[in-house]
């Protein structure tokens, strides 16, 4: 059975934009768009007061809510808002809860040389995140080690409220993993206040 060349370049344009579709559904699946509030006017939002979020349920973190707060403040004023310590004059307030909160890990591990018996005592923690690096040798040491180096895990939900009705009018959560606690909790909270309409 023979095609003339039309009827190839149709079936091939079809095999194209099938394959195109497939893709830019995929992408659109994954970047999903944080539920708001249909007509609300997110453009007369300038003045923000941010409270602090809920801490991780960590002692050795309590002061998670407190960071992920302070990130807030100075991503919405690289973003053009005016940040208030003072609720009432504020057109939203944007609260939360921090959900993950693991920052990067370092440890050191002796290794056993060849024929070399050695008991190792020490007790090896979980890496938290999903990627370990070897960070080389520790300088200073005699014996052969290396550095593990984890990285860094930030999870928050936020919300936005109007100030004066109190009715929550965006929300959104995210998580993050990045090299070190700095890099992760930018990523995160960037994120979100992209997904905040401002048209």
């Amino acid at each position: 059975m023979k095609f003339s060349k039309r009827r190839v370049c149709f079936l091939s344009d079809i095999i194209f934009f099938s394959f195109a579709a497939l893709i830019i559904g995929g992408c659109a699946s994954w970047a999903r768009r944080a539920p708001y509030k249909m007509g609300y006017d997110f453009k007369s939002v300038e003045k923000v007061y941010v409270e602090e979020f809920k801490p991780v349920s960590n002692e050795a973190y309590s002061n998670s809510g407190a960071v992920v707060r302070d990130a807030f403040v100075l991503e919405l004023l690289r973003r053009g808002y005016k940040v208030l310590s003072d609720p009432s004059s504020a057109d939203a307030v944007i609260s939360g809860s921090v959900m993950t909160y693991n920052p990067e890990k370092r440890y050191i591990i002796m290794l056993q040389k060849p024929g070399e018996k050695r008991i190792v005592s020490q007790q090896l923690t979980e890496i938290p995140g999903s990627n370990v690096y070897s960070f080389g040798s520790a300088f200073g040491l005699k014996e052969d080690n290396q550095i593990l180096v984890s990285n860094a895990i930030v999870g928050v939900a936020a919300n936005m409220r109007d100030a004066k009705t109190g009715e929550i009018v965006w929300s959104n959560d995210f998580t993050y993993e990045g090299l070190d606690l700095a890099s992760a909790l930018s990523g995160v909270v960037s994120y979100l206040i992209k997904t905040i309409p401002r048209q």
